[in-house]
Formats: structure tokens, sequence, C-alpha cells
């Protein structure tokens, strides 16, 4: 019990216990908007759903869906290996332009298996640094997105 309890210490000290494991994470969106544009992308373990409107363009919508590969999903899920999911919304964002409507405002969603939500909210494609390696990730897996 002792050797137990000090296990459970030395890991809660080096920051092991709260990251995210694989098997928790059910579901990863991105989402950016502005006026006239919006982009939302769904990834979930077997399937990628995208949505675009673009009325700037006056592209009108397009919708995109396709099964996951297994590969896919598992990089997704390393890009997260160092990500403390109970403090995804006190990550400061590197910069604040959305503020005053000069750069897109995004969002980074991560829904557990118990269906707890974590969120990040940041300008464009520039989340805080943790989640740089998770932005590239969905941009390999659902594609580079578009500026209005």
């Amino acid at each position: 019990m002792k050797n137990l309890l000090s296990i459970i210490l030395i890991l809660a000290a080096s920051g092991n216990i709260g990251k995210c494991q694989s098997p928790d994470v059910r579901q990863i969106e991105f989402s950016k908007e502005t006026r006239g544009y919006q982009e939302h992308i769904r990834i979930t373990p077997d399937s990628l759903n995208i949505y675009v409107e673009d009325a700037v363009r006056g592209n009108g919508s397009m919708k995109e869906s396709r099964r996951l590969e297994a590969q896919e999903w598992a990089s997704l899920v390393s890009a997260l290996e160092h990500v403390k999911l109970s403090e995804l919304d006190k990550l400061v964002s590197p910069t604040m332009k959305r503020a005053s409507d000069a750069a897109m405002h995004s969002t980074i969603t991560i829904t557990t298996k118990d269906g707890k939500t974590f969120s990040h909210g940041f300008d464009d494609d520039d989340p805080h640094k943790v989640l740089q390696p998770l932005v590239k990730a969905v941009r390999e897996v659902a594609g580079p997105g578009k500026k209005p």
C-alpha cells in the first residue's frame, strides 16, 4: 500500500496523470470562422467530416465525408500526447487579432468517451504551442483549408 501511494505521488508530480490517453478521445473538432467564411472539421476514430461555407468568394457550401484510416487517427491522438485536456481552456492564445476582427476565430474541441469536452480558442491556424502539432495533424488529414 505504501509503495502504491509512492508510485501515485511520483506519477502525479511528473505530470502523467491527466495527460491525454488515446482510448479516452472520442472526437476532435476544428472550426474557424469569420464574416462570410466558416470551416468545420469533425474527426472521429472512423470518420472525417468537413463543412466549408465561403460566401466571400460566392462559392456556396461544400461538404465532404470519408472513412478515416486507423493510422490517421493514431497520428491525431499522438499529437495530443503531451496535452492535459483539463487545462486546454486555460492555454493562452499566442495572438488576439480575432478580438478586433483582424483574424479568423478558431477553436479546437476534444470530446472524451465520458462526454466531457475541452476547448481552446485562438486566431486562424495559430493555437498555443502545445496544440500546434494537433492543428498540423488535422491539416494533414483534412487538407490545407482556404482563406477568404
